[in-house]
């Protein structure tokens, strides 16, 4: 399902924002906790697959260099509903964001993956930032 354009936009320029902006704050810092699970391989030990940053995007800026050029431009947007942890669904509704890169940005099991999915709730406010592979739409 698809947002309308103008809750969409209202979302990707209110991510834009977060991540142009100061990258200490409250909503960074919830958000970060759910990133910080990705810069590492060992944060992901105790899952059957499991996505990381390549080193350069391993930081806070990093990372918001990434979620800068898939809100400015992405690839695709898809409604969807937040999910708890074990992956329950709280209900709540979010925007997945992704943006296609010519250049890899994260791994998984070995694989290179180029695509950044980023994860807002329908406030704008940044949830979560990751790498993982998924099948380009023509």
């Amino acid at each position: 399902m698809k947002p309308s354009t103008s809750t969409r936009d209202h979302i990707l320029r209110r991510v834009y924002q977060m991540a142009a902006g100061r990258r200490d704050g409250k909503y960074w810092d919830e958000a970060w906790e759910h990133i910080k699970d990705h810069i590492s391989e060992a944060a992901g030990r105790d899952k059957p697959t499991h996505s990381v940053f390549v080193s350069r995007y391993r930081t806070r800026d990093g990372v918001a260099e990434l979620i800068m050029q898939a809100a400015s431009k992405p690839s695709d947007t898809e409604s969807s509903f937040l999910t708890g942890p074990g992956g329950t669904a709280t209900g709540a509704p979010c925007l997945i964001i992704r943006r296609w890169f010519n250049m890899t940005i994260g791994t998984c099991n070995g694989s290179e993956i180029d695509t950044l999915w980023v994860i807002a709730d329908s406030d704008g406010k940044l949830v979560s930032a990751f790498p993982r592979a998924h099948p380009r739409r023509g």
